[in-house]
């Protein structure tokens, strides 16, 4: 599903009963909630709100295409921080989750291992893969994805979510303090096994919003025991590279590449980093 409002777009609020002081203020739209059929949006006063459609109309002074590269920068910098879910609920836990509860046989993804995106490949591909040349731009130092994931939620520098029993979603969230101040990135993992395919794609949920959505925050162990296959089918992906490995956002699922370029941009300089694909690895190294 898209906006029914652009990401980015200048919006003039109007028609609130409850809350009369913001109409006729200016902002801009930065995300939408679905589930609730929601607009976030960041007024020019510094508020940030959660409106029906109805009470938003297109500004006059709505910004222009070209400035769509830093409308979504700043969009995705703060996502989760709109006023009325302004509960703390973003940041970082420390003390451990208590124990994941059993995978109880269900899910999508049970049995799921780097052999089916085998099944997938081309004659080329597989012979890439075989080689060794596959994630050719990936040193031999660097990290698998179950490694480095599993030590990053070790380290709290990730957090993450999964919704046991069936195990077969999987989001991660960082928090980064940077000159535009804190931000809590947010990705949820996923893939097609019949095509062999994977990717990550960036949602402006909230802590509190995965708890309403039935997600449970899980430690390493349970990362590693309940979603190992998971993240080597992923891992696969990610050294053969697009299109078999991309980035997404929930935002705008037919986002232009230099959009994505912006998300790849953000997550190199977070805990998500080990997210990239070799190629973006490579063009977004510091």
């Amino acid at each position: 599903l898209s906006m029914p409002i652009p990401a980015g777009a200048r919006v003039e609020v109007h028609g609130l009963s409850a809350k009369p002081e913001h109409n006729g203020k200016l902002g801009r739209a930065v995300s939408y909630d679905h589930n609730r059929e929601r607009v976030g949006v960041h007024l020019d006063s510094g508020d940030r709100l959660l409106l029906r459609v109805a009470n938003l109309r297109l500004a006059q002074d709505e910004l222009p295409a070209h400035k769509e590269k830093a409308v979504f920068a700043q969009m995705f910098s703060k996502p989760g921080a709109l006023s009325s879910e302004a509960d703390g609920s973003a940041a970082e836990p420390t003390a451990p989750p208590p124990p994941a509860p059993p995978r109880d046989g269900s899910g999508s993804w049970d049995d799921l291992d780097e052999q089916q995106v085998m099944l997938s490949l081309s004659e080329e591909e597989a012979r890439a893969v075989v080689g060794g040349d596959a994630g050719a731009t990936l040193s031999s130092s660097t990290p698998s994805l179950e490694a480095a994931l599993s030590s990053a939620v070790r380290r709290n520098e990730l957090t993450a979510f999964a919704n046991a029993p069936r195990y077969d979603r999987l989001v991660l969230s960082c928090k980064r303090t940077d000159t535009l101040g804190d931000a809590t990135y947010t990705v949820e993992a996923g893939l097609d096994a019949f095509d062999g395919l994977g990717w990550w794609t960036t949602t402006d949920r909230t802590h509190a919003d995965l708890a309403s959505d039935g997600f449970v925050r899980i430690g390493a162990e349970a990362l590693v025991a309940e979603y190992g296959g998971v993240m080597r089918f992923l891992e696969l992906c990610r050294r053969l590279g697009p299109p078999r490995y991309t980035m997404k956002t929930a935002l705008d699922p037919e986002a232009k590449p230099h959009v994505i370029a912006v998300v790849e941009r953000l997550c190199a300089a977070s805990a998500l980093r080990c997210l990239l694909s070799c190629e973006a690895a490579a063009a977004h190294a510091s």
